[in-house]
C-alpha cells in the first residue's frame, strides 16, 4: 500500500502534530521511507505505541519451547498515520487491525495472509453480544472467536452450499416436469431461474392474446 506523502505524519515531526488527538484509541500504520505501509497496528494510545515500537525493541522470554517473541519492530519506520475508533471496546479496533491487515498484508505483520478473517464490523458486534450473553463464562473472546466463530463459520458456509445446491436440483427438476408438460423443451435455458421467468412471461403474454380476442 502507497499513499499521500502528504497524509504521513514524518516520525521526527511528532513534537509539531497534536498528541492528544494522536492518542486517542485507533488504528496505526507504519511507513518505511518509501511511503510503503510495512505494519499495522491496535491501541488505546497509538501515539505511545508507535514510540515503544521505534524506542523499545526487544525480545521477551516465552515459558514454551518457542523461545522468544519479538515486541515491536524497531527503528524501521519514517512515518505514520492513525485512524480513530471511536468505538472504545478494543474488540472493535482488533476487527478493522484484522481487517486492514487481510486488505493489505504488511510484510512486518507476519502470518497475515494465513489467519481467516472475513467477518463485517455489522457481525462482529452482533458475535459480541453473543458472547456476553452466553459464553463468557466458558471461554476467552478469542478462543471464542477462533473456535466457535471463524472455524464454524467455515462449515456453515459448506452446509449453506450444500442446501444451495439441493435447492437447485429440486428448481431443476419442477421446471423438467413443467417443461415435460407444457412441451417448451426448445426454450430450456441453462438457469432454471431464467427458463421459470420465460415460461411466466410467455403464459402472460398468451393470455393477453386470449383476452383482446
Amino acid at each position: 500500500m502507497e499513499t499521500n506523502k502528504n497524509k504521513i505524519i514524518p516520525f521526527g515531526g511528532v513534537s509539531q502534530v497534536d498528541l492528544v488527538e494522536l492518542s486517542k484509541p485507533g488504528i496505526y500504520f507504519l511507513f518505511n521511507d518509501e511511503n510503503k505501509l510495512i505494519y499495522i497496528g491496535e491501541s488505546n494510545y497509538p501515539i505511545i505505541r508507535i514510540c515503544d515500537h521505534y524506542f523499545k525493541h526487544y525480545k521477551k522470554a516465552r515459558k514454551f519451547k518457542m523461545g522468544y517473541q519479538q515486541k515491536g519492530i524497531g527503528p524501521v519506520f519514517s512515518g505514520f498515520r492513525i485512524m480513530t475508533v471511536l468505538n472504545e471496546d478494543k474488540r472493535i479496533r482488533q476487527h478493522y487491525e484484522k481487517r486492514y491487515i487481510k486488505k493489505f498484508n504488511p510484510e512486518l505483520n507476519y502470518n497475515s495472509q494465513t489467519a481467516p478473517y472475513d467477518l463485517t464490523c455489522k457481525e462482529i458486534k452482533g458475535f459480541i453480544q453473543v458472547y456476553e450473553g452466553f459464553f463468557k463464562e466458558q471461554f476467552s473472546w478469542h478462543r471464542y472467536l477462533n473456535e466457535q466463530v471463524l472455524k464454524q463459520r467455515t462449515n456453515y458456509r459448506k452446509y449453506k452450499n450444500v442446501l444451495r445446491r439441493r435447492r437447485y436440483l429440486a428448481t431443476g427438476l419442477i421446471l423438467l416436469i413443467l417443461m415435460a408438460s407444457t412441451g417448451c423443451s426448445r426454450d430450456l435455458d441453462f438457469n432454471p431461474y431464467t427458463t421459470m421467468f420465460k415460461q411466466l412471461i410467455k403464459q402472460d403474454d398468451e393470455k393477453k392474446v386470449f383476452k383482446n380476442k
